[in-house]
């Protein structure tokens, strides 16, 4: 009926969702155990699976929710760490990459635009940076396609 259709709440975007409690997502966590060792959250080669408690997003799985059309802003990684992106669809993903490398000239065009990049929202014209020699990895992640973004 219309009156419980109202109560629901619909999210558009969730961000650092914690998945670490295994009785509720054991269904998830168990295919990260596909992973290969390297990737993995827990895996003696992790030095991050040694640290003897949980560091939020850094050795426990975190969730990232976006609806199709949604974008994130320019951002680094959690402590320039690597990160692993699985996309469980239903749509593609269209991602922008630029290497640690080309930090100073991204400091440089923030500084010109007025952006705190660490608290503001940076959304850098492509132009920009083509004008300013930074090359820009940019592909399309289907569902089922896997990301891994280095340290940096």
């Amino acid at each position: 009926n219309a009156s419980s259709l109202s109560s629901i709440r619909i999210i558009k975007s969730g961000a650092n969702v914690d998945l670490s409690d295994e009785r509720k997502w054991t269904a998830q966590l168990s295919e990260l155990t596909k992973l290969p060792l390297f990737m993995r959250v827990v895996s003696a080669g992790n030095l991050l699976s040694h640290v003897g408690y949980t560091v939020l997003g850094m050795n426990s799985v975190q969730l990232y929710m976006k609806v199709p059309g949604s974008r994130a802003p320019g951002h680094q990684e959690n402590n320039n760490f690597c990160a692993i992106n699985i996309n469980i669809g239903p749509g593609d993903c269209e991602w922008f990459a630029v290497a640690n490398e080309y930090w100073g000239i991204i400091h440089m065009l923030c500084e010109k635009h007025g952006v705190d990049f660490l608290t503001g929202s940076w959304w850098p014209l492509l132009d920009d940076l083509y004008d300013a020699q930074v090359p820009v990895y940019r592909f399309v992640q289907k569902p089922g396609d896997l990301v891994f973004v280095n340290t940096g």
